[in-house]
C-alpha cells in the first residue's frame, strides 16, 4: 500500500513539535510495512515578518527516516482573501504532487490531515488522478464556529467525497456530525497515537495503596487547550482522595 499523506501543517525537522503527530503516524504507518510519503505545503503571513528571515522558502526535500517528504513554503501575500490563499496554496499542491509523483510513483491513497488546506489539496488530486482520499480532521475552529461561510462551503464538498471522515475524539466525532450534516457521510473516531510508555504500565488503586500518585499534562500554554479547566476538573475530581 502506497500512502500518500497530506498535513495542513508538519514539522521540518524532528524536535519540531507543529504537527509532529502528524509525523508519528507516517513513521509508524511505514514500520509496519506501507510505502508512505509526504507533501507539505505552508504559507507564512506577512504579518509573521519576524519569522520570514529564519525560513526556507520554495521548494525543498528530506528523506526522512525512509520517508521521503516534499515541502514548499511561500508567502501569503493577502492574508484576508481566504480563497485566493486556498486557490494559490492548491495549485502549488498540485506542482508539489507531480514532483512527488515523477519520482516515486502514483500513491494507492491520498491521507489528509485537516480539510484546511490538507483536505482542499487532496480533493483537487482526487478529481485530477482519480486517487481516493481519506481525511483525518484535527482543528479546533469548528467547535469556535470560526470557519468562514466560504470555507464551510468548500470544505463540505470534501468531507462528502473523502472515502472515510475522521476525528482523533469521539466528542469531536460527534460535533463534526452535527456541523456537517449526515448527507456528508458518517465520521469515526481514531486517537492520535501515543507511546507504549502511557499504556505499557500496571494500575493500582491509589485509594487504597496509599503511594503518592503524580499526574502530569505536557500542551501548548495557549487559550484553545484550556488547561484553567483542567485545573478546576482535577480539583473537582480528586480533592477527596489524600494521596494525589
Amino acid at each position: 500500500m502506497h500512502i500518500l499523506i497530506i498535513p495542513s501543517w508538519y514539522p521540518e525537522y524532528p524536535d519540531d513539535i507543529g504537527g509532529s503527530f502528524f509525523r508519528e503516524q507516517a513513521l509508524a504507518l511505514a514500520r509496519s510495512g506501507c510505502r508512505v510519503g509526504v507533501i507539505s505545503l505552508a504559507q507564512l503571513s506577512l504579518l509573521q515578518w519576524p519569522g520570514i528571515f529564519k525560513q526556507q522558502f520554495g521548494t525543498f526535500t528530506q528523506n526522512d527516516c525512509g520517508i521521503p517528504t516534499y515541502y514548499w513554503r511561500g508567502i501569503r501575500w493577502v492574508p484576508l482573501l481566504r480563497p485566493l490563499n486556498r486557490l494559490s496554496l492548491t495549485q502549488q499542491g498540485m506542482r508539489l504532487y507531480k514532483k512527488y509523483v515523477d519520482k516515486h510513483g502514483k500513491p494507492n491513497i491520498l491521507h489528509a490531515h485537516s480539510l484546511i488546506y490538507g483536505g482542499v489539496i487532496a480533493h483537487t488530486i482526487n478529481k485530477k488522478a482519480g486517487i481516493p482520499f481519506v481525511v483525518t480532521e484535527h482543528s479546533s475552529s469548528y467547535a469556535s464556529n470560526s470557519i468562514q461561510l466560504s470555507e464551510k462551503a468548500a470544505v463540505k464538498k470534501i468531507v462528502k467525497n473523502a472515502s472515510c471522515r475522521l476525528a482523533v475524539s469521539e466528542s469531536f466525532t460527534e460535533l463534526l456530525q452535527d456541523y456537517f450534516g449526515i448527507e456528508t457521510g458518517e465520521w469515526n473516531c481514531v486517537p492520535n497515537l501515543v507511546s507504549n510508555l502511557f499504556t505499557d504500565f500496571k494500575k493500582e488503586n491509589i485509594e487504597t495503596t496509599g503511594l503518592e500518585f503524580t499526574f502530569l499534562t505536557v500542551a501548548l500554554l495557549s487559550k484553545n487547550k484550556a488547561i484553567d479547566n483542567l485545573i478546576c476538573a482535577f480539583e473537582h475530581a480528586f480533592k477527596n482522595v489524600p494521596h494525589v
